[in-house]
């Protein structure tokens, strides 16, 4: 009788014996682990700093992108490291050359990712579920929290539509009322921004402060960063603030986790949800949702109450947790997650992501503030701006008035993409990223500036 393998690296060994490899190992042997090891022996040295361009060339040897043009738009789709991708695509097969066994050892990897997950993001493996994108999980938070007419969103009218589709649909169906807090559009004045947004919303609150909403069910659900105007805000003053009222709140964290340091419990919000196919670079179609436990009880509605019975008893529901599973799915695309987290902690952490991000982002501002007819939607504030009072992180947005339509010409003058239209645009500077690429934007702003 076959003795059982005690490891995964003993199953797949005995698979490849079996089977063959699964794809081509030279890649393996010739390209991506030799690379790793460099990335390794980098940060060992102290490498990976926000200038460090021979550390984050090394790092950039794991994307398939074209290096000298670079990719801008990782606010919309990251692009995934080889490792990570490998890895994602090794464990698929492992499932399909032995669908029974190899499914088991999916599910644990899927385990592990939501573990290492959850010390990313500072969270409890309990609290974290695995979904498709952000706005499936804030589908299920619309309904799980069962909202009756007459309950109370508190929103702003800066939300992406995917973070907000979920309370159009209960306000269309259910009767509760969503209420817009309107988002400064041009920042006067960076340094009492977020006190300004702070008091809009405790106007807010202090309005519906009345008998009328005494039993009501009321939500905060506000972006982390703004998708079209790349605006951090104040998310855990905001939380603290619609506790004080009797909110409970939804965090839209789709450009954060992966761009900047996120620590859920110091934020203190209920739910957290996140796509991390985008900052995070992991495989496409995942997300993540957050529940925090104190908060589970609020929830009424799940995807089937089985699972979440199957998940309160033990916490070892197969990889997702209790909101995230929707019958059969591909779990090697959630361990994709949990390699992406790996790939993270190998090229330095979070914090020197951020660093390299937020250093191109003030190149990029920099580099364009005071041309003509250009207006910043994202603060220009220096480089030295501690982390804790930054307005933004790796994305910037402005406008060009003056210079015909910015956007075609972007694409057909320079081969620049970026998400853009007759005037706006949104630059996506990540650890990938050049400051090569980036002078190349600044100049072709100038030029249109000039002929505008």
């Amino acid at each position: 009788m076959t003795e059982t393998p005690q490891t995964f690296d003993e199953y797949l060994a005995r698979m490849k014996t079996t089977h063959g490899p699964f794809m081509d190992e030279r890649e393996w042997d010739t390209v991506i682990a030799p690379n790793l090891e460099a990335i390794r022996q980098s940060v060992a040295r102290g490498g990976g700093g926000p200038d460090d361009e021979v550390h984050w060339a090394l790092v950039r040897q794991q994307f398939s992108f074209d290096h000298e043009t670079g990719y801008l738009n990782t606010g919309t789709l990251g692009a995934s490291p080889l490792a990570v991708r490998r890895k994602a695509a090794e464990l698929r097969e492992v499932c399909e050359h032995d669908p029974w066994v190899g499914q088991g050892w999916l599910y644990r990897h899927a385990q592990q990712a939501v573990e290492k997950v959850a010390a990313l993001l500072n969270a409890e493996p309990s609290e974290i579920s695995f979904t498709q994108n952000t706005t499936q999980s804030l589908l299920h938070v619309s309904s799980g929290l069962d909202l009756r007419r007459g309950d109370l969103i508190v929103t702003t009218n800066r939300e992406h539509h995917g973070g907000r589709i979920a309370w159009d649909l209960v306000q269309s169906w259910r009767g509760v009322h969503v209420e817009n807090v309107p988002i400064p559009d041009v920042v006067e004045d960076a340094d009492s921004l977020n006190a300004e947004i702070i008091q809009r919303f405790r106007d807010t609150f202090e309005r519906y402060n009345t008998p009328k909403y005494a039993r009501k069910k009321k939500l905060l659900s506000v972006a982390h960063i703004f998708s079209p105007i790349a605006r951090r805000m104040p998310v855990k003053a905001l939380c603290a603030l619609a506790r004080d009222y009797g909110y409970v709140s939804f965090v839209d964290g789709a450009h954060a986790v992966g761009m900047i340091r996120v620590d859920l419990h110091d934020i203190g919000c209920d739910f957290y949800g996140t796509s991390t196919h985008k900052w995070l670079l992991a495989t496409k179609g995942t997300g993540i949702l957050y529940v925090r436990n104190a908060s589970s009880d609020r929830m009424k509605r799940f995807v089937t109450k089985a699972q979440w019975n199957a998940w309160q008893v033990n916490k070892t529901m197969p990889s997702t947790g209790p909101f995230g599973t929707m019958g059969t799915y591909d779990p090697a695309a959630c361990c994709g997650i949990g390699a992406a987290v790996d790939f993270l902690n190998l090229i330095g952490s979070i914090d020197r992501v951020e660093a390299r991000g937020w250093a191109l982002a003030c190149r990029l501002r920099n580099g364009i503030d005071g041309l003509p007819g250009l207006g910043f939607i994202t603060p220009n504030q220096p480089l030295s701006t501690p982390v804790e009072r930054r307005l933004s992180g790796s994305m910037t947005a402005f406008i060009l008035d003056g210079a015909g339509n910015m956007g075609e010409q972007l694409r057909d003058r320079y081969a620049i993409n970026f998400p853009s239209s007759d005037r706006w645009g949104r630059v996506s500077t990540h650890y990938y990223n050049t400051p090569a690429q980036v002078d190349r934007i600044i100049q072709a702003l100038r030029d249109l500036a000039g002929r505008g």
